[in-house]
């Protein structure tokens, strides 16, 4: 399972803390978040977070699919500031929205600073396609058919896939659009990280499905060149 330095990080902070081992990757970056953001101070029996559990979460995961979504890891403090204020603007106001997100660094060092000048990110890459793979999870306005095809998201909707029973309503969402080959790539690629239930008909399916769309891609060619 250990297959990166942020892994094998993780895996080290939660044996020294007497955390029982996950034995899935998921499971390790649940396990790692939840220490950070509140249960190493009940540990500890300190208590150094003013900002409840739940929202820390929140806006960490918010942030990372904000960062993701843009094709970048790192934002200046002041942007994540703003960004902040409008997750929370109908929790509360700028200034403990504020609050919240340098709790982020310090005490929690979710986000980190990053390279030259006054910029955040998350440290590591894994470590924000996680997060951004969470507010996937939870944030079902979003559509994976806007994601599918790019490469850069291919590491987020493979941990995504982990957090899944079935992948059976990715594929038929995906189908509905259309397969391309590269979604059908991504989504093969899924369906060896995600659970086993119907893999194999699903497998089918989406190949099927692939020859099926490119053939009328082809078809309509055609009938446009003539």
């Amino acid at each position: 399972m250990v297959r990166n330095p942020l892994l094998a990080t993780a895996m080290c902070v939660l044996q020294a803390h007497n955390v029982p081992l996950p034995t899935s990757e998921i499971r390790l970056y649940q396990e790692w978040l939840s220490l950070l953001v509140g249960v190493y101070d009940t540990h500890k029996s300190v208590h150094r977070l003013e900002f409840p559990r739940h929202q820390l979460e929140f806006l960490a995961q918010k942030i990372a699919f904000h960062l993701h979504a843009r094709g970048c890891r790192e934002e200046s403090r002041g942007s994540l500031e703003t960004f902040a204020a409008k997750v929370f603007d109908n929790v509360m106001d700028a200034n403990n929205a504020k609050k919240v997100l340098h709790e982020l660094v310090h005490p929690c060092n979710i986000l980190v600073p990053m390279a030259w000048g006054d910029k955040w990110g998350f440290g590591h890459l894994r470590y924000q396609e996680y997060l951004a793979a969470l507010e996937l999870r939870h944030n079902r306005a979003l559509k994976l058919s806007h994601f599918i095809d790019s490469p850069w998201w291919s590491g987020v909707l493979m941990l995504f896939a982990q957090m899944q029973d079935s992948l059976a309503w990715i594929v038929d969402e995906i189908a509905e659009v259309g397969i391309t080959e590269a979604a059908t790539a991504t989504l093969l690629a899924m369906l060896d990280f995600g659970p086993k239930q119907d893999q194999k008909d699903l497998a089918t399916f989406i190949e099927q499905k692939r020859a099926l769309d490119h053939s009328i891609e082809k078809s309509l060619d055609l009938v446009s060149k003539t």
